[in-house]
């Protein structure tokens, strides 16, 4: 009976063993934590009716998760902002019970704690497995569970290192993808080999070009940097396409001020030419006008020479003030004033125009000096005459036309200068305000009109805005504030 009792034990030690090889290689072949808590569920509840697993690790440098599993309860990988295993090992198996039933939603009466010393994988080197169970077995439950510890750290070992990799190749991926800048890496074939989003967003405007050094794309401005890298025997190029919008920006303003400096020296050197000619312009009127022989309507046109000449020379002295200061001063004059005297001035461009105006009855003051809002005055009605008389001689309209408004909304007042011209395309829109800039031939315009013009409204607290004018051409709505008495 003995032997029969003897052969009986070896036979079942050797199936024990024989099972727990078994349930360790499928342990060691588990390509998942979730199939690797199947397979321990799988195991255990035949013997210890299991209700559900838990595990915990810390996964270095990205921070805890945990993996709930049991029959009817799935929860795959999730982060979680507490490293549960510090609660049972620095204050005790109450902690660890409060947490638990927090996380699983119910209260844990059984529950089984198996820290896990890791050999390779995580920084912090340990994981935790808690088996929540029916029936208070835990004895019988922890030595089981010590004969098979081996193969479920081993297992771990692999699964967590391979997790930890996934991770950090996702975030790398993401940082990758969501870079605010056009990012490559190209092959020794020249074949792209990997693309971030931006890349693959404005890769129509490269068309296969990698050639071009600076990207204009979604209003901004990017400069092409180029990498070589070498991994494992190849050499890759990496193509990094910077955004130097704010420092186009800074030299462009650089090269505005140069411009302007060199205007100013300019003005200068000018001022001096031109004011000696315009004194004796000046002079000569003032004699002639003494004269009580003079007929009426040459005396008129030489008040006009006079007026001319003196508004000359006030420009002159603005446009030094300009170039080196801007004049802080305000002064107060009519709207209608200033349109008015500012049609005298340009009869020579007039006469082939039909001129529309539309003048208001009571007088509108606002903020500005009378001399510097003709000019922008001036520069307005002159360009739309040359624009809407180019339309005329190539015969494109029947009759060269330009529609002056004077009118008032609110606060502001505004004069509004339009013509049936050729208009302003867009593309032009952000330019016509640069200095120098300028669609008209060399005889013609010099592109400092406007931008001369925009300095002084808006040294007036005004605004000067383009549109497309109803008459087909280009519009200009010169705003600025109403001075009330």
């Amino acid at each position: 009976m003995e032997l029969i009792s003897e052969k009986k034990n070896i036979k079942s030690s050797i199936q024990n063993i024989q099972a727990r090889i078994k349930l360790s290689n499928k342990l060691l072949s588990a390509r998942s934590i979730k199939q690797f808590l199947t397979i321990l569920y799988q195991a255990t509840n035949p013997i210890f009716k299991v209700k559900s697993f838990l595990l915990c690790w810390h996964s270095g440098h990205f921070g805890a998760f945990q993996y709930i599993y049991s029959k009817n309860f799935d929860h795959k990988r999730k982060p979680v902002s507490l490293w549960p295993p510090s609660l049972y090992f620095e204050f005790g198996n109450e902690n660890i019970r409060q947490y638990l039933a927090n996380e699983l939603g119910h209260p844990v009466q059984y529950i089984l704690t198996i820290p896990i010393t890791l050999k390779k994988y995580s920084v912090d080197q340990r994981a935790i497995l808690f088996i929540e169970y029916f029936n208070p077995y835990s004895t019988q439950m922890k030595q089981w569970y010590e004969t098979i510890l081996n193969p479920i750290t081993m297992s771990l070992d692999h699964l967590l290192l391979q997790d930890h990799l996934q991770t950090g190749s996702k975030l790398l991926s993401s940082t990758f993808d969501y870079l605010k800048e056009p990012l490559a890496i190209l092959d020794q074939n020249h074949q792209i080999n990997r693309s971030n989003k931006m890349f693959d967003q404005c890769s129509n405007l490269l068309q296969n070009n990698l050639s071009q050094k600076i990207l204009h794309w979604n209003n901004c401005i990017y400069e092409q940097h180029r990498y070589s890298a070498h991994i494992k025997e190849a050499i890759y190029t990496i193509y990094h396409y910077v955004n130097v919008t704010k420092s186009f920006s800074l030299r462009s303003q650089m090269i505005q001020n140069e411009k302007m400096a060199a205007l100013g020296k300019l003005g200068e050197e000018i001022a001096h030419e031109l004011n000696n000619p315009l004194t004796g312009i000046l002079s000569m009127a003032q004699l002639y006008l003494q004269s009580k022989e003079l007929p009426e309507d040459i005396r008129t046109d030489i008040k006009t020479i006079a007026s001319a000449a003196y508004r000359s020379q006030k420009i002159i002295s603005h446009f030094l003030k300009f170039t080196n200061s801007n004049s802080k001063k305000i002064y107060t004059c009519n709207l209608n004033t200033a349109v008015k005297n500012t049609l005298s001035f340009v009869k020579s461009i007039t006469h082939t125009v039909n001129i529309q105006i539309q003048m208001q009855p009571e007088p509108i003051f606002v903020t500005a000096q009378l001399h510097l809002l003709q000019q922008v005055i001036f520069n307005l009605i002159k360009n739309s005459c040359q624009a809407a008389r180019e339309q005329w001689l190539k015969k494109s309209t029947n009759q060269a036309t330009v529609k002056v408004c004077i009118g008032k909304k609110d606060s502001l007042a505004y004069v509004s200068v339009e013509d049936n011209g050729p208009g302003i395309k867009a593309e032009n829109y952000d330019k016509i305000f640069k200095p120098f800039f300028t669609t008209k031939s060399k005889n013609q315009g010099t592109g400092l009109g406007l931008n001369i013009s925009m300095h002084i409204v808006k040294n007036f607290k005004g605004k000067l805005t383009p549109s497309r004018s109803a008459l087909g051409g280009a519009c200009f709505k010169l705003e600025l504030p109403i001075k009330y008495p």
